[in-house]
């Protein structure tokens, strides 16, 4: 199959409008027959956005969101900021009274 990935069956020819591609995905979207475009180049084209989809990535897969939360309490699934992962350095916060709180 000549699509970009062998999960989504075959890929039709799209033109995409992208601040940033990387060389692989170029590749891919080429090879399948599409094109890689700039705004400016979509700005003359299509000035009212004729035919265009607006597509956002999810704005919580940054590393930063990993650490929102308090680490330590029950069922908590966050990631602390500790400079190694033994057993030792996880003791401050949330691990004793005499630092904030207990968990």
């Amino acid at each position: 199959s000549s699509g970009i990935n062998a999960e989504y069956g075959d890929m039709p020819q799209v033109k995409v409008c992208a601040l940033r591609v990387t060389e692989g995905a170029r590749s891919k979207i080429v090879k399948a027959g599409g094109s890689v475009i700039t705004f400016e180049q979509l700005a003359v084209e299509a000035p009212l956005g004729q035919n265009t989809v607006i597509l956002q990535g999810r704005r919580t897969r940054r590393e930063a969101n990993r650490h929102f939360g308090a680490p330590g309490l029950p069922n908590s699934r966050v990631k602390p900021f500790v400079r190694c992962r033994s057993r030792n350095h996880e003791m401050a916060r949330g691990r004793r009274k005499s630092r904030a709180y207990k968990a």
